[in-house]
């Protein structure tokens, strides 16, 4: 088995996971949202923890690929 071609490709899909979830950060920063329920009173808080959530994840997912591509 050829390890460093194995690491290689493992590189190459976490890299286009970590960029294909980019494309999802428009819609999850809470200032380009509609957000209408004044009942929810720190809805703001959650939606901020998630942008924070899917920026850690990409930005875990583009280290490992960067560190298997090295």
């Amino acid at each position: 088995m050829n390890l460093r071609l194995v690491c290689k490709l493992l590189s190459l899909v976490a890299l286009l996971i970590g960029g294909t979830m980019a494309f999802s950060l428009p819609w999850a920063v809470p200032a380009l949202g509609h957000r209408t329920d004044p009942h929810v009173a720190r809805a703001a808080a959650y939606e901020y923890q998630g942008v924070l959530a899917l920026v850690g994840s990409i930005a875990f997912s583009l280290a490992v690929g960067g560190v298997l591509w090295r």
